[in-house]
């Protein structure tokens, strides 16, 4: 008969060598928040509120609406809004010391930071990108980076994914919601309609 909690240390009392499982997580000491672990998250915090601003003021630039309907900014600045909002949140409770270090909150490792690098990376080239090339083209490419290289999916089915999420979106938002998206300003794509 095995004693012990659902979650914490099994022992089997007739063994000779008790099999072990991992206890719970009220037993397990949380890490200690260093100054360094501090300055990290008010980083981050920094970056998010950083990234959230400028999202905001690329969405307001576009316009809320368009003769009385949501106009292109509409959900770059609500997104962007949100985005600067947590980071500035992140970074008053950095400063305050008052993060959690469980079991649960570990620092990334090499292909982690990799990860969140390539994401914010191709999110602010998208941001850009959103302009020059419109909503259609951006999005696609946005999404088969995100699936390829943070996802880490294999590119045929990464850019199937793209293509239909897409222009699944390009359709929804502007012929389904009658949503204006940003068009491309580039003379040739907006020839064409992108």
């Amino acid at each position: 008969m095995m004693e012990g909690t659902a979650m914490g240390t099994l022992k089997d009392p007739t063994a000779e060598e008790p099999a072990e499982v991992p206890a719970t997580r009220e037993h397990v000491d949380a890490l200690p928040v260093t100054t360094a672990y501090r300055r990290a998250n008010q980083i981050a915090g920094i970056a998010f509120a950083l990234l959230g601003a400028g999202l905001t003021f690329g969405g307001l630039s576009l316009g809320l609406t368009v003769r009385g309907v949501p106009g292109p900014g509409l959900f770059p600045t609500i997104i962007g809004s949100l985005l600067l909002l947590l980071g500035v949140v992140l970074f008053c409770i950095a400063l305050a010391g008052k993060l959690d270090r469980s079991e649960d909150a570990s620092v990334p490792d090499s292909l982690g930071v990799r990860r969140i690098l390539i994401t914010l990376l191709s999110s602010a080239i998208f941001i850009w990108a959103v302009l020059w090339i419109g909503y259609l083209i951006a999005m696609t490419l946005y999404v088969f980076v995100l699936l390829s290289f943070v996802g880490a999916r294999r590119r045929t089915n990464s850019a199937l994914i793209a293509l239909v999420f897409g222009v699944g979106s390009f359709v929804a938002f502007k012929y389904g919601l009658g949503l204006p998206l940003p068009s491309a300003a580039l003379p040739f794509l907006r020839g064409i309609g992108l």
